[in-house]
């Protein structure tokens, strides 16, 4: 039945409880993917150790899926500094503004971004120069 369980929940943990009698079939469990063999009767030290390496199983299975996620969002970071690298190539510090939004606005999965800049130098006023979705009422120049 072991295989069973396995098959239907592959992160299950199963111990197998037997007799001395059966023993041979409490091995054949923990060789189809039991995780071990309690003997009849079982003792309280027995359960309270299993307990512990399936909460122990458990941790390290928690541990790893939050270091994958972490693995993919440091490669998704990575790729956005990439995109953001290759503006510093534009001659025109204009025409990289205009980039911005869309990277900005994917890589914080924001429904819009807006950017403003200098509408001349050294004016305090900004010009919008590079938009990705709506703001509804968003100033194309402001001071």
């Amino acid at each position: 039945m072991v295989h069973h369980i396995r098959a239907v929940s592959p992160h299950a943990v199963v111990y197998a409880l037997a007799r001395k009698e059966a023993l041979d079939l409490g091995a054949q469990a923990v060789a189809l993917g039991g995780a071990g063999l309690i003997m009849m009767p079982p003792s309280g030290d027995e359960l309270l150790t299993a307990a512990a390496e399936v909460r122990a199983k458990q941790g390290a299975q928690r541990e790893k899926l939050e270091l994958e996620q972490r693995a993919r969002l440091a490669e998704r970071a990575t790729q956005f500094a990439a995109r953001i690298a290759e503006l510093a190539e534009y001659g025109d510090r204009r025409e990289a503004a205009r980039k911005l939004p869309p990277i900005f606005a994917e890589m914080t999965g924001a429904k819009a971004a807006l950017v403003y800049v200098p509408a001349t130098d050294g004016s305090t006023a900004l010009v919008q120069i590079g938009a990705r979705g709506e703001v509804a009422q968003a100033p194309s120049f402001t001071a």
